[in-house]
């Protein structure tokens, strides 16, 4: 897999992890994931320093952790009252992302409002995908007639991903703001400590100590302890959300995005996926080279440089 995708520090991260799991399996020493993580990064940094710096081997090493420490208690939670497969299809991407966030801020300042649903429906596709892919690969090498089945099936699975990504993103809402840098990421880091300190001392997150439960009685033998608990802590993860995205505002409001300084030359616009590159020309006019694919975006960037008059449109490649 490694060499069909190339060594991308997320893949890396993956693949050491997984050899070194498959070696524990082997030698009879059982998975033991903390663990593994901990190697595996050490090991990882050790040959490549430089990827402390990198997102994504920072976003799949605070995935993997979210999915180790968070995912069985968020799975013991929900499966309170949702059917066990549905409870980990939830855990799973929740821990992930919760784990996640306040790197992802640092990357984009803003909040995605469908994250957690979008995961939802893209999860039961990308093991198919991913194991149909790398068939079609080995097959395609072997004997290629065979391959078109496989391709077909991972192309629609990869389809299906590809629509949910991009029927949220275009959702109304999709991305809340929130505040940039260093601040926003401690404030997010901030409000998931509390909304699961919250969690954890009502009781709601796996089986409580015997210790515990002999200082607080029988585990909800009525179910309505469970309820109080589970009101008391989707409130608080409301009302902590609300008065994030209050400050959020607030703070846009109070203290405006800076613009570009008046003797600018070039500016790279940010049109999410893709380039767009406005080279100065004079006052109000510009040579754009690339459009990227969002024109919402480049016409706010645009305005944003004054610009009112494109002399010349390069497009780099016809992608």
């Amino acid at each position: 897999f490694v060499l069909v995708v190339r060594p991308d520090a997320s893949v890396l991260r993956a693949a050491v992890m997984g050899s070194i799991g498959t070696v524990a399996v082997l030698t009879g020493r059982g998975k033991v994931p903390a663990a593994l993580l901990c190697l595996c990064a050490t090991v990882l940094l050790v040959v490549d320093p430089w990827l402390s710096g990198s997102y994504a081997f920072i976003l799949s090493v605070c995935a993997t952790a979210g999915l180790i420490f968070l995912g069985p208690r968020l799975t013991a939670a929900l499966a309170r009252f949702l059917p066990r497969p549905v409870a980990v299809l939830t855990a799973v991407p929740l821990a992930a992302q919760v784990a996640c966030a306040p790197v992802l801020v640092l990357l984009q300042p803003n909040l995605p409002a469908y994250s957690l649903p979008a995961n939802i429906a893209a999860a039961p596709v990308v093991p198919f995908v991913t194991i149909a892919g790398m068939a079609a690969v080995v097959l395609g090498h072997l004997a290629p007639p065979l391959d078109y089945p496989l391709l077909a099936a991972a192309g629609a699975g990869a389809g299906w991903v590809a629509g949910v990504a991009r029927f949220f993103a275009q959702a109304p809402g999709a991305l809340l703001p929130w505040l940039p840098g260093p601040a926003g990421a401690g404030l997010m880091a901030a409000a998931e400590k509390k909304s699961m300190l919250s969690e954890w001392t009502s009781g709601c997150a796996g089986v409580r100590p015997r210790s515990f439960r002999r200082l607080t009685g029988p585990d909800d033998a009525d179910g309505e302890n469970g309820r109080r608990r589970w009101t008391t802590v989707f409130f608080s993860l409301v009302l902590a959300s609300l008065a994030a995205v209050a400050l959020a505002a607030g703070w846009r409001l109070i203290v405006p995005a800076p613009g570009p300084p008046k003797d600018w030359l070039a500016a790279a616009c940010d049109v999410g996926q893709g380039d767009a590159l406005a080279v100065r020309t004079g006052p109000r006019s510009a040579i754009l080279i690339d459009a990227g694919p969002d024109p919402s975006a480049l016409d706010e960037c645009l305005d944003r440089l004054d610009i009112d008059t494109l002399d010349l449109l390069v497009i780099s490649h016809l992608h």
